[in-house]
């Protein structure tokens, strides 16, 4: 039935304009196990100005590559979600759309799903700071770091919360 509306949308704007009828047209033929359709949906669709922003399309897109067996897509796609905003790492985990991904590029999926990072402590004039900086592909969220710093025979302890760290950033 959504495979039929999405022909019929497309019988009346050909060009798709908007991308809709195309990214539509691949989440039904995914659900139809026509995952080659698919993914020349997801082609299609993936050049309209609405689509090369959007992290759920990205997501979307992701998901179908893998059940596709196109792997290698489906690592770019995933990069281009966590690009475009996407934050929701246990998702990917559970997901069994992206299983075909997880086990047959091990490598390739720690390197995209696995939280990284590096610290160091900057001086300052009256009190030092803690600099943290995202090394994982993704924004971490929810960061909290308990700090305890020795020196002299004395301690100091801190709890430091961000509510999010973009990739790339401290």
């Amino acid at each position: 039935e959504a495979l039929r509306f999405c022909q019929t949308l497309l019988a009346t704007d050909p060009d798709d304009a908007f991308g809709v009828g195309h990214a539509q047209s691949a989440r039904a033929l995914a659900a139809g196990r026509r995952y080659d359709d698919a993914m020349a949906a997801v082609s299609a669709a993936a050049g309209k100005a609405r689509w090369r922003n959007d992290a759920g399309f990205s997501i979307r897109a992701a998901k179908i590559s893998s059940l596709a067996d196109r792997l290698a897509d489906a690592g770019t796609w995933l990069e281009r979600a966590y690009q475009h905003g996407f934050t929701d790492v246990k998702s990917i985990h559970d997901s069994p759309d992206l299983a075909a991904f997880r086990q047959q590029r091990p490598d390739q999926y720690r390197q995209l799903t696995t939280p990284r990072f590096a610290w160091r402590i900057e001086p300052g004039l009256v009190l030092d700071d803690v600099v943290v900086r995202n090394d994982s592909p993704f924004e971490l969220t929810n960061v909290v770091v308990d700090v305890m710093v020795q020196s002299g025979g004395r301690q100091w302890k801190r709890e430091l919360k961000a509510p999010s760290i973009r990739a790339g950033q401290s």
